[in-house]
């Protein structure tokens, strides 16, 4: 075959949309039944003022589990389709708060560009601390 005798036939509007239905996560998940459950973990409005103006940094952002209190579990087919779901909804996802997925435990926080990865800081309580601090100082002598 030549190169000159091949023709390429546009894609018709029927063809895209039904390519790109097919294609989509959304409607994928909802035909193998893939959908996700996330626990929402609501940030409380005094940590929430300060996570609004705090700079922003990339990478993980530490979470301690005492700035925030359960909001409830959405059923999506992921992330940010749980974000519009919830979006509708007097509820709404606020800058802060936290995303859970309920399988695998990954947690996503809602910052201004988007969802980013986050984890839970627990501190450790001071008699450990102290322990560790004394072991570290005999062994060090």
């Amino acid at each position: 075959m030549d190169l000159e005798t091949i023709t390429i036939r546009p894609a018709t509007t029927r063809t895209f949309l039904h390519t790109n239905v097919l294609r989509s996560p959304t409607f994928c998940a909802i035909m193998l039944g893939n959908m996700a459950l996330f626990r929402i973990h609501r940030i409380k409005d005094s940590a929430q003022q300060n996570f609004r103006w705090a700079p922003h940094t990339s990478g993980v952002t530490n979470a301690k589990p005492k700035d925030y209190e359960a909001g409830g579990l959405v059923e999506s087919a992921g992330l940010y389709q749980a974000w519009r779901q919830v979006r509708e909804t007097e509820d709404a996802l606020r800058l802060g708060d936290i995303l859970e997925s309920v399988e695998s435990g990954e947690m996503r926080i809602c910052k201004y560009v988007g969802f980013e990865e986050a984890k839970w800081v627990v501190p450790e309580p001071k008699a450990e601390v102290e322990d560790h601090q004394m072991a570290s100082a005999a062994s060090a002598g």
